[in-house]
């Protein structure tokens, strides 16, 4: 078998902790809406904020679920399930809170960067993503700096450029186009079964799997076992790849 020679990674939950960072953003801006809600609504006076916040996110979390985590109006669509017109200030302060938690935890990871820094020197790299372009890539300068020197819009695949929700086999065959390479020199590392490993399979490159607890898409041992199809590799954390583990798949 050929050598591997190109390494694309997902994004979210592989090489950004995305599930983890999403869900402590939305805990701190329900908080936000419902301290204001408290504040300024007679009918929320007598209640307490632990009860409040507790059904501002029962409510948000059910819309996340119908309408997807980048959905824009979900502080929007919170108040109007609860019966409260529209408020600018508390969507403000939803917003707000979210945007400042996204600050204070999505910030440059040293780990990465080094395991990036160290795997390139061997492989050609890349990200082949899910989701929105500008979003995307504000997780890329903000875990790894502005000045990364690992990914440029070369490298970087990402689906609202093709139009695409999700990823298809149409994505994994623009890395073969742009590296130049046969399938099975190219390794992609990604935590979803279904989006990542399957098409990826199915074209012929080899994979990895990264199966982390704190990934909402985390199979179970019990359930790998049954898997047709199994990726070449599964680990607990993307930074466990070596080249030496390389050479076993």
């Amino acid at each position: 078998m050929n050598k591997i020679k190109v390494i694309y990674f997902d994004l979210d939950d592989t090489l950004i902790p995305t599930s983890k960072i999403f869900k402590y953003c939305v805990k701190k801006s329900n908080l936000a809406v419902a301290k204001c809600i408290k504040k300024h609504y007679k009918a929320y006076k007598k209640k307490s904020v632990r009860s409040i916040f507790k059904e501002v996110t029962d409510i948000r979390n059910k819309i996340i679920k119908e309408k997807g985590s980048n959905y824009k109006f979900q502080v929007d669509e919170t108040l109007k399930r609860m019966h409260i017109s529209y408020d600018p200030q508390i969507i403000s302060a939803g917003v707000l809170a979210y945007h400042k938690a996204t600050f204070e935890v999505l910030q440059f990871n040293k780990e990465v960067f080094k395991f990036l820094e160290q795997i390139s020197k061997r492989f050609r790299i890349g990200i082949l993503s899910s989701g929105l372009t500008l979003k995307q890539w504000d997780k890329i300068h903000n875990f790894l700096g502005i000045t990364q020197p690992f990914f440029t819009k070369k490298n970087v695949i990402i689906s609202e450029e093709f139009g695409i929700e999700g990823k298809n086999e149409t994505l994994f065959k623009e890395i073969l186009k742009r590296e130049k390479v046969k399938a099975n020199e190219v390794l992609y590392v990604g935590d979803r079964y279904d989006h990542d490993i399957l098409p990826a399979k199915h074209l012929g490159f080899r994979t990895v799997l990264v199966n982390n607890p704190s990934s909402k898409y985390f199979i179970k041992k019990s359930e790998l076992k049954k898997l047709k199809i199994k990726p070449d590799l599964i680990l607990k954390e993307v930074t466990q790849i070596n080249p030496k583990i390389l050479e076993k798949i």
